[in-house]
């Protein structure tokens, strides 16, 4: 997969402090990133870190300091970090926005709906205190803190279904889908990245729309 000429449609890094500017091979990446080694946009470092509980952005997994997060449910959150910081193909989602460490972020991507599934059934039973982690929790100390008269619950109290889970506690950057069309965050190496065939799909469906407009007008 090192020559993915052709493919600007589909492949881009997110403008961040912690993205490469382009992908690439990497020799080797860590542990559950270890899909994404051929063609990437994350180095093994950001990879290494990414399976801390605090990682690079300072963003802390038990911010619920009686109730640690279970490791099973703590391997869908590394694993939802590899596939933000390593995925290449991830263009057609890509839009602005305004943060310390970013210009960009992914909105809406797909996510395979059985992905999503046991992504919360891993945590539904995980202790939270808040639904939107990306907007909701206040920082003190360079890192993030339950909000002041918030309360530290189960999931399954926080959010209604998987479906809400996934689309919800990153701020919309997933999408619930079925499984036809959808991106893999749990792949094999040895397989090959599935995403890119998605990611064709989608730009090739918005190409389709944006022609049919103009030939409207």
């Amino acid at each position: 997969m090192a020559n993915c000429s052709g493919d600007e449609d589909i492949e881009k890094c997110i403008t961040s402090d912690f993205h490469k500017k382009r992908p690439s091979k990497e020799d080797v990446l860590h542990k559950q990133c270890e899909p994404w080694k051929d063609y990437s946009c994350c180095t093994n470092g950001r990879t290494i870190s990414s399976h801390q509980s605090i990682n690079h952005y300072k963003f802390n997994l038990n911010h619920c300091p009686t109730q640690p997060m279970s490791n099973k449910c703590r391997k869908h959150f590394t694993q939802d970090l590899c596939f933000y910081e390593c995925e290449p193909f991830v263009k057609p989602w890509i839009v602005k926005t305004n943060r310390s460490f970013a210009e960009e972020r992914i909105y809406k991507v797909p996510i395979c709906a059985s992905d999503c599934d046991q992504w919360w059934e891993d945590c539904k039973d995980d202790y939270t205190c808040t639904n939107n982690w990306a907007r909701n929790f206040k920082w003190t100390n360079g890192s993030n803190v339950c909000p002041h008269e918030s309360q530290c619950v189960p999931m399954r109290q926080i959010y209604t279904s998987a479906k809400e889970f996934c689309e919800l506690v990153w701020d919309h950057s997933w999408k619930y889908s079925v499984d036809k069309h959808c991106m893999k965050i749990w792949f094999k190496a040895s397989e090959g990245n599935p995403n890119k065939e998605t990611a064709k799909y989608y730009a090739n469906l918005a190409a389709n729309i944006l022609n049919k407009r103009n030939k409207n007008h």
